[in-house]
């Protein structure tokens, strides 16, 4: 399974978990746990797609 795919697995799960929180206090936590995981799932995923963009287009060139 994909990193990106994990961390989306891991936010879902702590959204469900939320939704079962006994407390406001668990219950926030778990959604701060599901954002970050989140947050983490979105920057792995702009990591992958920049680096296979530079794949594409090759090193920099730098004129000068």
């Amino acid at each position: 399974m994909p990193i990106t795919d994990q961390y989306w697995q891991y936010a879902k799960e702590a959204i469900l978990s939320a939704c079962d929180a006994k407390t406001d206090d668990d219950r926030q936590g778990l959604l701060e746990l599901a954002r970050t995981w989140t947050q983490a799932a979105l920057v792995e995923r702009q990591s992958i797609n920049y680096d296979g963009l530079a794949a594409l287009i090759g090193p920099a060139r730098h004129a000068r």
